[in-house]
Protein backbone atom coordinates (compact mmCIF):
# COMPACT_ATOMS: atom_id res chain seq x y z
CA UNK A 1 0.00 0.00 0.00
CA UNK A 2 3.02 2.29 0.30
CA UNK A 3 3.41 5.09 -2.25
CA UNK A 4 -0.27 4.94 -3.28
CA UNK A 5 -2.22 8.15 -3.83
CA UNK A 6 -5.21 8.39 -1.50
CA UNK A 7 -7.92 10.90 -0.67
CA UNK A 8 -9.00 11.69 2.87
CA UNK A 9 -12.66 10.96 3.63
CA UNK A 10 -12.89 12.36 7.17
CA UNK A 11 -11.35 14.99 9.39
CA UNK A 12 -10.26 18.55 8.81
CA UNK A 13 -8.20 17.38 5.83
CA UNK A 14 -11.26 15.82 4.12
CA UNK A 15 -10.92 15.88 0.33
CA UNK A 16 -7.12 16.35 0.33
CA UNK A 17 -4.85 14.06 -1.63
CA UNK A 18 -1.93 12.39 0.16
CA UNK A 19 0.69 9.72 -0.50
CA UNK A 20 0.97 6.73 1.83
CA UNK A 21 4.52 6.65 3.19
CA UNK A 22 4.08 3.94 5.85
CA UNK A 23 1.49 1.30 6.73
CA UNK A 24 0.72 -0.24 10.12
CA UNK A 25 -2.04 -2.64 11.14
CA UNK A 26 -5.11 -0.36 10.91
CA UNK A 27 -3.34 2.93 10.22
CA UNK A 28 -1.36 4.62 7.49
CA UNK A 29 1.10 7.49 7.63
CA UNK A 30 0.30 10.16 5.04
CA UNK A 31 2.26 13.07 3.61
CA UNK A 32 1.64 15.60 0.85
CA UNK A 33 4.71 17.81 1.14
CA UNK A 34 2.61 20.88 1.98
CA UNK A 35 0.23 20.47 4.93
CA UNK A 36 1.97 17.29 6.13
CA UNK A 37 5.68 16.82 5.60
CA UNK A 38 7.57 13.57 5.25
CA UNK A 39 9.24 14.26 8.59
CA UNK A 40 5.88 14.67 10.38
CA UNK A 41 3.28 12.56 8.57
CA UNK A 42 -0.42 12.37 9.39
CA UNK A 43 -1.56 9.11 11.01
CA UNK A 44 -5.00 8.10 9.78
CA UNK A 45 -7.25 5.05 10.07
CA UNK A 46 -7.75 2.94 6.96
CA UNK A 47 -11.52 3.45 7.01
CA UNK A 48 -11.01 7.23 6.66
CA UNK A 49 -9.17 7.05 3.34
CA UNK A 50 -9.88 5.92 -0.22
CA UNK A 51 -7.23 4.78 -2.69
CA UNK A 52 -7.22 6.59 -6.01
CA UNK A 53 -7.09 4.67 -9.28
CA UNK A 54 -3.70 6.10 -10.19
CA UNK A 55 -0.26 4.54 -10.60
CA UNK A 56 1.75 4.46 -7.39
CA UNK A 57 4.13 7.34 -6.70
CA UNK A 58 7.64 6.29 -7.73
CA UNK A 59 9.66 9.45 -7.11
CA UNK A 60 11.88 10.38 -4.18
CA UNK A 61 10.21 10.86 -0.80
CA UNK A 62 10.98 14.54 -0.39
CA UNK A 63 8.50 17.28 0.45
CA UNK A 64 9.15 19.13 -2.80
CA UNK A 65 8.63 16.10 -5.03
CA UNK A 66 5.51 14.96 -3.10
CA UNK A 67 3.97 18.44 -3.32
CA UNK A 68 4.63 18.57 -7.06
CA UNK A 69 3.12 15.11 -7.61
CA UNK A 70 0.00 15.86 -5.54
CA UNK A 71 -0.58 19.19 -7.32
CA UNK A 72 -0.41 17.50 -10.72
CA UNK A 73 -3.30 15.12 -9.97
CA UNK A 74 -6.37 16.21 -11.96
CA UNK A 75 -9.59 16.81 -9.99
CA UNK A 76 -11.38 14.20 -12.12
CA UNK A 77 -9.10 11.50 -10.71
CA UNK A 78 -10.27 12.41 -7.21
CA UNK A 79 -13.94 12.16 -8.09
CA UNK A 80 -14.34 15.93 -7.94
CA UNK A 81 -15.81 17.99 -10.72
CA UNK A 82 -13.52 20.91 -10.01
CA UNK A 83 -16.34 23.20 -8.93
CA UNK A 84 -16.83 24.25 -5.33
CA UNK A 85 -20.21 23.47 -3.79
CA UNK A 86 -21.69 24.93 -0.64
CA UNK A 87 -23.87 22.48 1.28
CA UNK A 88 -24.50 24.71 4.32
CA UNK A 89 -28.18 25.54 4.05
Amino acid sequence: MNNKFIISLAGRDKGRVFVVIAHEENYVALADGMLRSVEKPKRKKLRHIRCLELPAYDGPLTNRSLARAVKNIPPAACGQSGERRDFSA
